[in-house]
């Protein structure tokens, strides 16, 4: 297989438009003073305004509203995945969906709603630029948690001809057995059969996800976070040193410096993208390009 182009798209910031009383957390106070000879009384109202609004702060992979990934899986590295379907641990009843995650990144979102934020995310199939063949794409998702409705994980798959990944069982190259920091990410003298594992890239199992089917459609997504220390994301991106060599399979890997996007981080999503290791092992030689797209909105229409 050669270059394999992902764009992953950046959307517009979704930020709330309210009055200014309300976006700054400010007070409105009314005051009725009656005199009563002596004595006096004072009925105050007083109106708070709490922020609810839903704002991207940095995206750990750039500034920018998009980028592009150049992927290669070399001739000995196909052939060392394609040892899996032989192995005696793969599931060849076809029940099972072994995936390779290929990146992980992480978005800084500070969202004020105790009763979550929104999530749509639109991932595509990998087209071979000369044979048409299609790799699908999964894009994992996982925020806090920290709201009080919506899903935490997602999973969302480009194409579901069979209509099986609802109920599929879900295993995963043990992203701990990827080195980032080196330009060939696998360890070809391990058994790829001994790095599946249970839990997905960004470390949750299978049966704790909404899975759904890639679409423009938005849904109730579990993160809440008020940040009082100041937001230094932007700046304090973390990734790989090394650069991949054109030739072989390198994880993208990038992420932010601990505690700049609130105590712990713990105000960020994050994201996983994955490709069908069966699907890859029976791909024709070709250029494979697709997109993911994703929005985190204040609400259900995204504006």
């Amino acid at each position: 297989m050669q270059t394999v182009n992902k764009a992953l798209q950046k959307p517009k910031k979704k930020i709330c438009k309210l009055l200014a009383l309300l976006c700054t957390g400010g007070y409105a106070m009314a005051e009725t003073v009656t005199n009563t000879g002596a004595n006096g009384s004072i009925e105050t109202t007083i109106a708070l305004g709490i922020p609810q609004s839903t704002e991207v702060e940095a995206v750990s992979y750039g500034d920018g509203t998009s980028t592009t990934i150049n992927q290669n899986i070399s001739a000995s590295e196909m052939i060392w995945m394609k040892k899996l379907v032989r192995s005696q641990k793969y599931d060849s009843t076809g029940a099972t969906t072994y995936l390779l995650p290929v990146k992980t990144y992480s978005v800084c979102v500070i969202s004020g709603d105790i009763n979550g934020a929104y999530l749509a995310v639109e991932n595509t199939d990998f087209i071979g630029k000369n044979k048409g063949q299609h790799l699908r794409t999964v894009v994992e998702v996982s925020a806090n948690g920290a709201a009080t409705s919506g899903d935490q994980d997602f999973f969302f798959i480009s194409s579901d001809a069979e209509n099986r990944f609802a109920i599929d069982s879900l295993k995963f190259f043990d992203i701990e057995d990827l080195n980032p920091n080196k330009a060939h990410s696998f360890n070809l003298t391990k058994d790829i059969e001994h790095s599946i594992v249970e839990k997905s890239a960004l470390g949750r199992t299978a049966q704790s996800h909404k899975r759904v089917l890639a679409s423009p459609a938005t849904y109730p997504v579990k993160h809440y976070a008020i940040v009082e220390e100041s937001i230094t994301a932007d700046s304090n991106r973390t990734g790989q040193e090394v650069k991949s060599n054109g030739k072989n399979f390198q994880l993208h890997q990038t992420d932010f410096a601990e505690n700049t996007c609130g105590s712990g981080n713990g105000a960020l999503i994050n994201f996983a993208v994955y490709l069908d290791i069966n699907e890859i092992s029976n791909a024709q030689n070709d250029v494979y390009s697709g997109t993911i797209g994703w929005s985190i909105c204040k609400d259900n229409t995204c504006s």
